[in-house]
């Protein structure tokens, strides 16, 4: 009878929520079962608002239907029996760790669509998934890993990455405590993380490049998690991409090098470095463009933080990763040959790396560089070129000649080349102005034209110009 008087109170209570939920535009699952404690919902599903006075808290078991009475409860075991317990005054945390985890999933979900919001139920969303990870985190965790890897919406599975990322490596909110969400949770969530991750990373294929960078961004940031805490290395990623590295997939063999670029010195520190070598030249050398410059940044990463001792041994690497500019600039692949320059211009201000490894190649990278510097898109240029490249693959083209002279400077003093050919072009810069008649006529300048070619080759030519070689 007790039985069958619980059933009613949860029918009941689903109806309940129904009824509560049907003023929304969209309906969503019932937000969390809790058997014996019906709740009242905000606009949002997804958080209980339980009343914290005497007199709500009272309502609330007055609505049991009898079979909860003030000072006792019961207690349902899995085989449908009720016993008598002493009756716990129901809190948030102790109400949401009772959730289950596929009604848990539902709700977190339906949440979710209102991040996107500009309403104020991104706000009160915002408000509820902090108290959410504060009172549960292991169950937000292993939901938002379900959400990202099955949900059919690609908006809400990259949102349940970024938030995954966000939540799992920053202390619990509302809290004083300074370790991270992902050292409170129990391994078993770690691991389901860890798992779900795998799966996303092998099924990236199916998924759009946005959502594919988020699962290699995610990825990288649990294996340096990792190797932060001294933990054991990540065996299943380890696989992963080895199995990935041969695809015949494309963006399966870029996500690899993204996942090594990121993570690279974890991965790779006790691999012998033939084989780093040559699994890196690989890379640098795939007919895909996107995997060349992925590949790019792993090599660039793993050079940047080699220990000083072992630089050298990474030379090798140097020519298939200077190879990769020249076709860029002949395709006018202005976007990528920007990407490809950024990534040199860090790797060219590493203290003692340019000495060290551009030594021999710094006639190629001067000769290169000058030949998109020379030609100019201006037409009161000396040098207008009607096909020159703009100022976004220019000013990077420049930059990295000069972050080479300044990490190295006696390197470029002893080559006498460098500035002989660098000064007169720099000085052709000084002539290059904006053919816009109110900025020639300005006194003032913004702080944007700091950053086009005819300002910025200022500083660059004093020490040229005041040391001449």
């Amino acid at each position: 009878m007790k039985e069958q008087r619980g059933n009613d109170c949860q029918s009941t209570g689903d109806a309940d929520l129904q009824t509560r939920g049907s003023s929304t535009t969209r309906t969503y699952p019932p937000v969390l079962r809790y058997r014996y404690s019906p709740i009242s919902l905000t606009c949002n599903p997804l958080c209980a608002s339980i009343s914290r006075d005497e007199g709500g808290l009272d309502e609330a078991d007055d609505g049991l239907d009898g079979l909860q009475a003030r000072g006792a409860g019961v207690r349902q075991d899995k085989k449908g029996y009720t016993t008598p317990v002493q009756r716990v005054r129901p809190t948030l945390t102790s109400f949401l760790s009772s959730v289950t985890t596929p009604d848990f999933t539902n709700a977190l979900s339906a949440t979710l669509l209102h991040l996107s919001s500009a309403g104020p139920e991104r706000a009160q969303a915002e408000s509820q998934l902090s108290t959410l990870l504060s009172s549960s985190p292991s169950s937000v965790l292993s939901s938002l890993i379900q959400i990202a890897e099955h949900h059919p919406d690609h908006i809400q599975r990259v949102l349940a990455f970024v938030l995954l990322r966000r939540f799992a490596f920053r202390p619990l909110p509302l809290s004083d405590a300074s370790r991270d969400v992902w050292d409170l949770v129990d391994e078993g969530t770690r691991e389901s993380v860890r798992e779900g991750l795998i799966s996303c990373l092998m099924k990236g294929a199916a998924r759009k490049e946005k959502e594919r960078g988020v699962i290699c961004d995610v990825i990288a940031e649990v294996e340096n998690a990792g190797l932060k805490r001294g933990g054991a290395k990540w065996p299943g990623l380890i696989a992963a991409l080895t199995q990935l590295y041969t695809s015949e997939d494309i963006v399966l063999r870029e996500a690899v090098f993204r996942i090594y670029s990121e993570c690279v010195v974890s991965l790779l520190e006790s691999e012998p470095v033939p084989s780093v070598i040559a699994g890196l030249t690989s890379g640098l050398k795939d007919p895909s463009i996107g995997v060349r410059i992925a590949a790019l940044k792993a090599t660039a990463n793993l050079i940047k933080n080699a220990e000083p001792a072992s630089i050298d041994d990474w030379a090798p690497l140097v020519v298939p990763m200077l190879d990769i500019l020249p076709p860029l600039a002949t395709d006018r692949a202005e976007n990528r040959l920007t990407d490809a320059l950024l990534t040199m211009i860090d790797l060219a201000s590493t203290p003692k790396v340019p000495s060290r490894i551009f030594r021999s190649h710094l006639s190629s990278i001067l000769s290169f560089s000058l030949s998109i510097l020379t030609p100019s898109p201006y037409k009161t240029s000396p040098t207008y070129d009607a096909n020159a490249l703009d100022e976004t693959v220019r000013q990077p083209a420049l930059e990295l000649l000069l972050s080479i002279a300044e990490t190295a400077p006696s390197m470029t003093k002893s080559f006498v080349e460098f500035s002989r050919k660098l000064v007169p072009v720099l000085l052709n810069l000084m002539g290059e102005q904006s053919e816009d008649s109110d900025w020639l006529k300005s006194e003032q300048f913004n702080d944007d034209d700091e950053e086009t070619m005819s300002v910025m080759y200022v500083p660059s030519s004093t020490p040229f110009l005041i040391h001449p070689h």
